[in-house]
């Protein structure tokens, strides 16, 4: 369990950072507080030997992660798509089955 809080509090900081690493490089605010509310979270369960608060965690990771993917696929179809969308959107389906894979982990801890 201590290596799987330790992976937990590893991906609270990696998504915390990104975040905020992406903001500082274009100049602006933090204005997508979700995801630092689910690395807060992420954060939070790994300090916690709770496999109930680490199901929590991983399972809001994974909806902003699908809630991510849905956006950017939807944005792809479009004819002036995002550039690079494809690549992100790759991204963002290793880090959903990364976030259902802990989730299922979580619960069968509990």
């Amino acid at each position: 369990m201590r290596a799987f809080r330790l992976f937990t509090a590893g991906m609270a900081v990696l998504l915390a950072g990104s975040e905020i690493a992406r903001r500082a490089m274009t100049g602006g605010a933090i204005e997508a507080l979700d995801e630092v509310a689910v690395a807060l979270c992420l954060g939070l369960a790994a300090l916690r030997p709770s496999p109930a608060l680490l199901a929590g965690a991983w399972g809001g990771f994974s909806a902003l992660m699908l809630a991510l993917l849905t956006t950017t696929l939807g944005e792809m179809l479009r004819p002036d798509g995002k550039a690079g969308g494809a690549f992100y959107g790759g991204i963002l389906a290793v880090l959903l089955l990364t976030g259902l894979w802990a989730v299922r982990r979580a619960l069968r801890r509990a």
